[in-house]
């Protein structure tokens, strides 16, 4: 099976592993190739092959928009592009660069540290390639 279209037309995965995933619960932990710690869902029962979460960019908050206290890391505005009726913030952070979209009204500078935070609802844990 594949990312759901709302995911996968935007981003890449994140690759990793399932960490923790309490039996018969939906929200698991998944670590990152790159060491990151994130609280995630997983939509049917965890089978151990799973190597992918996809985050759902529309839902992040960013700076003072960053309100969510499920998974809340630190980055660095590396670019600032303004696309009219939004802003789009590439964003580096511990699992490498982070696509972002913003109000216009919200305006984080470029070099700026900031708080990147979404709900484990928002990170969803996909189901392994069969190819």
């Amino acid at each position: 099976m594949h990312a759901p279209r709302e995911f996968a037309d935007r981003e890449p995965g994140l690759l990793g592993r399932v960490d923790k995933a309490a039996s018969g619960a939906d929200h698991i932990t998944f670590r990152t190739e790159s060491g990151l710690s994130l609280k995630a869902l997983s939509p049917r029962p965890v089978k151990g092959d799973e190597a992918q979460v996809a985050i759902r960019t529309a839902y992040i908050g960013l700076g003072a928009t960053a309100t969510s206290h499920a998974n809340r890391i630190e980055g660095r505005v590396a670019r600032r592009m303004f696309h009219g009726d939004f802003v789009q913030y590439l964003i580096d952070w511990p699992a490498g660069q982070l696509v972002v979209r913003r109000p216009p009204a919200e305006l984080i500078e470029e070099g700026e540290t900031v708080t990147i935070a979404f709900d484990a609802e928002h990170c969803v844990l996909l189901e392994a390639s069969t190819s």
